[in-house]
């Protein structure tokens, strides 16, 4: 009889790790992981959402509001460090750098980059990368144009500056992703904008957060078939996504390719909101 408790407290910690590196669980996938019935994880997830330590999701669990920053912050680190050295083994020299957070956390890992020509549309890069050394770090063109809400130059000016370039590369974030309408923003603006920006570029790269996922906002920038690569916090730990070179084609099954979709089986779509 004194096993049982022991066993339960491993489910219980095994689920805790789980749900801090992912955010959430599925009641399937517990339930081959664990090698038991679907009431015994029931039973663990009804006993770690009682204290405190989860909240009921359709098909598992989701990790409370409360600890969900300091797993994005961690997720965010560990997404920036795979692309920086996504970039450094592609040999990448004229690179292009679109996108919010996620993108600032990488341009943070490229202010040593001398042999970089980084082009931007985003007043946080551009200041990322000039405050510490102004005149150490990478060369850097911020284009020009119309101020938009989130500190981003767009509109005819940043487009016509973007089409002079020809950028071995250009990293995004994204504020949702599912595999139908690909990348999107909520600025049409912003994604016209980033639309040019994979015409010009050799190589398309989206680094995507877990939250971002089987959301859409108004604006798609970047069909699935557009994407070289996508990076995620799973890459550090596959290694197999940021290292993989992919052509672009319209009839290419995306979701065979990079496996985002099934991220999001088990829960609502959009998945269900934790209460804060």
């Amino acid at each position: 009889m004194g096993a049982a408790p022991a066993l339960t407290r491993m489910r219980h910690e095994i689920i805790r790790a789980e749900l801090a590196r992912a955010g959430g669980v599925r009641i399937r996938d517990l339930v081959n992981s664990l090698g038991v019935s679907r009431a015994t994880v029931r039973r663990d997830l009804r006993a770690l959402v009682d204290a405190g330590e989860a909240v009921n999701a359709r098909g598992g669990a989701l990790l409370p509001a409360d600890r969900v920053h300091g797993v994005t912050a961690l997720e965010h680190e560990a997404i920036a460090r795979a692309a920086a050295e996504k970039i450094a083994a592609d040999e990448v020299k004229q690179l292009g750098l679109f996108g919010g957070p996620l993108v600032h956390d990488l341009a943070r890992r490229l202010i040593d980059r001398t042999e970089l020509h980084v082009v931007t549309n985003s007043l946080a890069v551009a200041r990322v990368l000039t405050a510490p050394h102004p005149h150490a770090g990478p060369q850097l063109t911020l284009l020009s144009g119309t101020l938009s809400p989130a500190g981003s130059m767009v509109g005819d000016l940043a487009t016509g500056a973007l089409a002079a370039f020809q950028l071995d590369a250009s990293y995004f974030d994204c504020a949702g992703f599912d595999s139908i309408c690909g990348a999107t923003v909520a600025d049409l603006g912003e994604a016209e904008l980033r639309r040019l920006s994979i015409e010009v570029s050799d190589r398309a790269v989206l680094l995507l957060g877990r939250a971002r996922l089987g959301k859409r906002t108004l604006g798609t920038f970047a069909a699935p078939a557009d994407l070289h690569a996508i990076i995620d916090a799973d890459t550090r730990r596959s290694g197999s996504r940021a290292q993989t070179r992919l052509p672009r084609s319209p009839k290419r099954s995306f979701a065979g390719q990079f496996s985002v979709e099934p991220l999001t089986e088990g829960f609502a779509e959009p998945r269900k909101k934790i209460p804060g």
